[in-house]
């Protein structure tokens, strides 16, 4: 997940609307699947399946900033069909 572009990144993990989890983490912002992985694992460390990542969406932020840089968002596991 340490990509050559990887920076230090803030980010908030929703579900259904709810934050559910913030961290920061080192990401390519531009890399879908380091966004897709640390929203897996985010997801698996609250104990849930990711099965359920349409109901999850993930704020990224700059690390120890404000400034929105998107939401990302995911379809089903990359294992299904």
């Amino acid at each position: 997940m340490n990509s050559p572009a990887a920076v230090l990144l803030d980010f908030a993990v929703r579900h259904r609307g709810q934050v559910v989890a913030r961290f920061s983490a080192a990401a390519d912002p531009l890399s879908a699947g380091d966004l897709r992985q640390l929203l897996v694992d985010a997801i698996r460390r609250r104990g849930t399946d990711d099965a359920d990542i349409t109901d999850y969406e993930m704020e990224m932020r700059p690390a120890g900033e404000d400034v929105l840089i998107t939401t990302f968002v995911a379809t089903r596991s990359s294992n299904q069909s």
